[in-house]
């Protein structure tokens, strides 16, 4: 088969643009699907200290990063090619494509590109792309070809092409789906949910969509109904009384070297680079909320009120929680 096309300085950037339009939406789709993991992975394990402001940044600033590593390859690319083009007027010749059974002909000197060379080809509205291992890539202009030629084409370079499949094409769905199960251990759920989401758009099957979205909304749901449940009320109950108690021995053993009680418990810092005051009970799925309460503490003349809120999250009711060491006055 042969065919016969001619590219403009125009088409190369035109054809640029096509192919970066192309991936586009699916590198915003994959940069939010692969940051939203991230910061649930980082909210799951605790990595930062809760705060919306702050979650809600890391979530732009990695879907921003993502979107530029993604395309910033193919902007690079439009402005090399372009540059090359103008410095070398051959590109704008008429080319002409020789398909043979063990190769491609192609190019002023008919050099012939073996088959094992190319690494896919990518039909574009108006251009077909042809994109070898080295990237190499040969842009063909539609203009000028038969709707009949560019199918022809099209399925002839397709079935010459040896493709190697990646590590996932080698897995049939079938056993893909099995990685669901996954999906119903929170926080891993995460990862086998984002492989599966990303593999059922690779394969157009919806079935894997769902198994995989289900496994990424697992993750959240499972902590939305453990942090409300009563074992993990009754857990945060005793970690809190633990705390008040570690703090009173602070407040007693600043009050020995300082003669008296600290206006604020911030001021334990300065005997305890460790010490920490911020209450364990926290609605964390409160958007309005950007930081953590921290225990309620109040110097009287020679004595303190120290408490946490407790379960309600409200102070000054019966379920505050006060701690249980008492100090000899």
């Amino acid at each position: 088969m042969i065919i016969e096309f001619e590219n403009s300085l125009e088409d190369y950037s035109r054809s640029s643009n096509e192919y970066l339009r192309k991936y586009f939406v699916n590198s915003i789709l994959a940069s939010i699907l692969v940051s939203f993991i991230i910061t649930l992975i980082i909210v799951s394990f605790k990595v930062i200290e809760f705060d919306w402001a702050h979650i809600s940044l890391i979530f732009i600033v990695l879907t921003i990063g993502f979107t530029a590593f993604y395309n910033l390859k193919s902007v690079y690319n439009t402005y090399r090619i372009s540059k090359l083009v103008k410095k070398n007027s051959s590109f704008l010749d008429k080319k002409r494509i020789i398909i043979e059974a063990d190769g491609l002909i192609y190019g002023e000197q008919n050099k012939k590109y073996e088959w094992h060379l190319f690494k896919k080809v990518d039909d574009l509205p108006n251009y077909i792309y042809l994109i070898l291992h080295d990237k190499t890539t040969i842009i063909i202009n539609k203009k000028g070809l038969k709707t009949y030629e560019i199918n022809d084409f099209l399925k002839e370079v397709s079935s010459y092409i040896i493709y190697k499949k990646s590590f996932f094409e080698k897995i049939s769905s079938k056993s893909l789906y099995k990685l669901g199960f996954v999906g119903l251990i929170p926080n891993f759920g995460l990862i086998s949910g984002t492989v599966l989401i990303v593999q059922g758009y690779v394969r157009k099957d919806n079935k894997m969509k769902i198994i995989g979205l289900a496994g990424v909304l697992f993750t959240p749901l499972f902590w939305y109904i453990f942090l409300n449940s009563d074992f993990q009320e009754n857990n945060l109950t005793q970690f809190t009384n633990h705390k008040l108690n570690e703090i009173v021995k602070d407040l007693e053993f600043y009050k020995s070297k300082n003669g008296q009680y600290p206006d604020s418990l911030g001021q334990l810092r300065s005997q305890n680079k460790f010490f920490n005051d911020q209450e364990l009970f926290s609605n964390e799925f409160d958007f309005k909320k950007s930081k953590p309460e921290k225990f309620y503490y109040k110097r009287l003349e020679n004595e303190y009120i120290l408490k946490s809120f407790g379960p309600d999250l409200i102070l000054n009711t019966k379920d505050d929680i006060y701690p249980e060491l008492k100090m000899e006055k």
